[in-house]
């Protein structure tokens, strides 16, 4: 496996600041970011295109990069559209993941009702599920 610090050239800063990215950082939003410089700023990163440090980490960031005004997020201005998009793209995706765990979560307990014999409308949680607000990502 390579490693994730490879894929993603140092980018500086508009100021010339290059900072640090986790060793661990396999999340593909980092190559908009830096880890903030104070070891007392866990959580906090580093916007690269408007120097703006983020609390709350890589994900919201990923609100802030693609405009999205979710976990009280102020959108970044300088990006342009296309990393928008690629984005919007990354919390799409990660949103479907999360859909699909509720989905298997909901078979298995169906598979246990039947088992057991106990009702379970299958339709019903599905739309139930769908109908979750902020479990959709709409762009």
């Amino acid at each position: 496996m390579t490693n994730p610090q490879e894929e993603w050239p140092q980018t500086p800063c508009p100021s010339g600041y290059i900072g640090t990215r986790p060793k661990n950082a396999r999340d593909k939003a980092w190559r908009y970011a830096y880890e903030a410089p104070n070891p007392n700023d866990i959580g906090k990163v580093i916007c690269i295109p408007c120097e703006r440090i983020i609390s709350g980490g890589i994900n919201r960031l990923k609100y802030h990069l693609a405009g999205i005004k979710k976990h009280n997020s102020n959108p970044c201005l300088k990006v342009t559209d296309e990393e928008k998009r690629f984005i919007h793209a990354l919390l799409a995706t990660a949103e479907e993941k999360k859909l699909n765990r509720e989905r298997a979560k909901l078979a298995m307990r169906a598979a246990i009702a039947e088992s057991e014999g106990a009702p379970f409308d299958m339709q019903e949680e599905e739309e139930a599920l769908e109908n979750i607000p902020g479990k959709k990502f709409v762009f």
